[in-house]
């Protein structure tokens, strides 16, 4: 979809869901300045939350970069919660976590997409719960939540 089609499905979906539902939209993309769009778009309609995941071609290379891009978009909507998308990225969980904790002040959850329940337990754990867990692998949901998931957002529809 265009920018401007996310722009009109959030928009419909947060009068659809006014009350009832807690609206986190999806901003992620290629291009960055269309994750800001996005992300002042979704501020400025009073969406509950922003999910983000990093780009997908031209991956950040460290725990930093990656640190780097998502404060950059953040800075977008900075009243806004942020919802993290990861899919097991290449560097420790741990340490982003430890560095994102000082360096993004409104992350707010993870929606963790990788079969690595060792890695899921580790943010489940981190500071005491303090993020909220989305699980991505409906193979595994029932383990997900029982080990303390909060929700899945689903690959296949389920």
């Amino acid at each position: 979809m265009s920018v401007s089609e996310r722009k009109q499905v959030l928009e419909e979906w947060i009068q659809a869901g006014a009350g009832r539902l807690k609206i986190i939209a999806h901003i992620g993309s290629e291009s960055a300045s269309d994750c800001k769009e996005l992300a002042i778009h979704a501020e400025s309609v009073h969406a509950d939350a922003i999910a983000v995941m990093a780009p997908s071609y031209f991956k950040p290379a460290t725990v930093d970069n990656l640190l780097l891009y998502l404060r950059d978009i953040a800075s977008c909507a900075s009243s806004t919660p942020l919802y993290y998308y990861c899919f097991g990225d290449q560097w420790s969980i741990d340490e982003f976590l430890q560095l994102a904790e000082k360096q993004l002040p409104t992350l707010c959850g993870i929606k963790y997409s990788h079969t690595n329940l060792f890695e899921l337990s580790s943010i489940l754990q981190y500071s005491g719960g303090k993020y909220e867990v989305m699980y991505g692998v409906d193979e595994q949901l029932i383990g997900a939540l029982a080990m303390g998931a909060k929700a899945c957002v689903g690959r296949w529809g389920l």
